[in-house]
């Protein structure tokens, strides 16, 4: 049982639950669980703060390129089960997918804050627990009290190869302040993580830390509502919530807006972070958390990208940040940022932000995520950046004469006396591959296995590159059924003399189960993300 594997993990969130005053408890369309609780309940005196005025809340510009669209966030629908009047939704932690015992002081960690901004004063050793995160940003040395965006939202790929680990990749904001010891940040985006949403879709997320990420708690620091900290002020829209829809490579981008301001209580003295998304106030952290430091201003503005990997060797990780492919691939094709804000005073003055674009990657390890800023660029994005990869964006020009199948089998194996082909359509008819031959030893359980082919003919462009069609052969011996074989991920890469480039990257769970009634599949090229 989760709870005898998680007893000090089970221990809190039953604690948790237990300070809540939960009226009634809802479960939201994808499966989440939502607690509905009083709104006044989150503060000891009862008075909820006052959010910022309407007019503080950045106008949405529509790209004349193309048609940008807000993406729909899950609470959107009117026929979602929701609260009572008055109450408010917090999201319940999931320890059921666990499969590993984690000390409570490792649950749901984020320190790749450490290193984010490594050029910044007091800059001490970097932990070990540091040394797994990948970083695009556009970083500014700036007095702030608050930053503004819009961001659009993909589904990057994480996971891969497969571990027992935590991965996520993020696309986000830092404000952070260096006047305490330690550093504190607060912090948010969309992120796809696992463990911390239990499914691989985007979500809205907030994390604060007041020390340094040394320890996540109650007014200490952590994701969301985990932890008391932060105080929710809207019923529809919250830390957590699933965003609805991706955008289409090459066509619509689904975005969402987000705003971050340090305002003051009207008739008060007291301060308070609000966060805003899709132009919706969500709620705030008291300022009075950080006692002084960034409770009082942020110093540092960071904006970009994170990917955390698992594994032993951070440089084996395929993990994607973004839309799966580098910066330099562009309108429609990489995660963008755009209308970048800073808030120059407390009175709610916005300027543009005016970072300068770098990346940072454990030590060794070339970092396969790329950033390009265009801050005042003149244009109606004002600053803003494109990042992202793994994937480079290949010379139109470029010609490939091989092709590499990097294949993951997930929790059902390719059988030892089975068979695998991969038939790819290209100019002058389909060209056809043995992945495995029946004499080859059998493709296990989470196991790995790249494959590479040598085309006949003359090499071609990228474009020249169809439908794949990945078909299973099983070759029954006696008292056998028909093989089964789960397909975790996918990436397809051609490589030639100018280069290599990806022509599709796509993961599930499975991303496909060949049987006997259903033994192949095809993939698309240019698919890119979660199936």
């Amino acid at each position: 049982m989760q709870s005898k594997l998680n007893p000090e993990l089970f221990k809190w969130l039953n604690a948790r639950q237990s300070a809540l005053k939960i009226v009634k408890t809802t479960v939201t369309p994808s499966g989440q669980t939502l607690d509905w609780i009083p709104i006044e309940s989150q503060v000891p005196t009862g008075k909820i703060a006052t959010p910022p005025p309407p007019g503080s809340i950045p106008t949405r510009i529509i790209d004349a390129r193309t048609l940008v669209l807000p993406a729909a966030l899950e609470l959107d629908d009117p026929k979602v089960e929701r609260g009572p009047a008055g109450t408010v939704p917090v999201v319940r932690p999931d320890l059921s997918r666990l499969t590993r015992t984690i000390a409570m002081k490792d649950y749901l960690v984020k320190r790749g804050g450490l290193r984010v901004n490594t050029r910044r004063s007091k800059l001490g050793p970097l932990e070990p627990s540091t040394t797994s995160y990948f970083h695009v940003t556009d970083s500014q040395n700036t007095t702030l009290y608050g930053a503004d965006f819009f961001l659009n939202v993909w589904d990057p790929v994480i996971d891969e190869p497969v571990s027992d680990g935590e991965d996520h990749s993020i696309l986000q904001v830092w404000l952070q302040n260096y006047d305490k010891p330690q550093l504190q940040s607060l912090e948010g985006g969309w992120t796809v993580d696992r463990s911390l949403n239990n499914d691989a879709i985007a979500h809205v997320f907030t994390y604060y830390t007041t020390n340094g990420y040394t320890k996540d708690g109650d007014n200490l620091g952590g994701y969301n509502r985990l932890h008391n900290g932060w105080v929710q002020y809207s019923s529809s829209v919250f830390p957590g919530i699933r965003i609805n829809g991706i955008s289409t490579w090459g066509g619509q981008q689904l975005e969402i807006s987000m705003k971050f301001q340090l305002y003051q209580e009207p008739n008060s003295s007291t301060f308070n972070w609000w966060v805003a998304v899709q132009g919706i106030w969500m709620g705030y952290y008291p300022a009075t958390l950080f006692n002084g430091g960034l409770g009082n201003k942020a110093e540092w503005v960071g904006i970009g990208g994170e990917v955390a990997t698992d594994l032993s060797n951070p440089a084996t990780t395929k993990d994607q940040m973004g839309s799966g492919w580098q910066a330099p691939a562009g309108w429609t094709h990489a995660a963008y940022i755009r209308n970048i804000r800073n808030q120059s005073d407390l009175n709610g003055t916005m300027v543009n932000n005016n970072g300068t674009g770098g990346t940072d990657a454990p030590a060794g390890v070339a970092n396969p995520y790329t950033i390009q800023t265009f801050m005042n660029s003149g244009s109606s994005w004002a600053s803003y950046l494109y990042g992202g990869g793994q994937t480079p964006l290949a010379d139109e020009r470029a010609k490939f004469n091989q092709i590499t199948f990097d294949i993951g089998t997930g929790g059902d194996d390719l059988r030892g006396d089975s068979s695998a082909t991969v038939s790819v359509s290209l100019p002058g008819g389909a060209q056809t591959f043995t992945l495995k031959a029946q004499s080859d030893p059998g493709w296990g359980n989470n196991s790995d296995h790249v494959k590479t082919f040598t085309i006949a003919g003359a090499a071609q462009p990228l474009s020249a590159f169809g439908p794949m069609t990945v078909t299973l052969t099983s070759h029954n011996s006696i008292f056998e059924t028909d093989d089964n074989w789960n397909i975790q991920y996918v990436i397809v890469t051609v490589s030639g003399s100018s280069g290599s480039a990806v022509v599709f990257s796509q993961a599930g769970n499975p991303l496909s189960r060949l049987t006997g009634s259903q033994p192949s599949v095809t993939l698309q090229p240019g698919t890119s993300g979660q199936a």
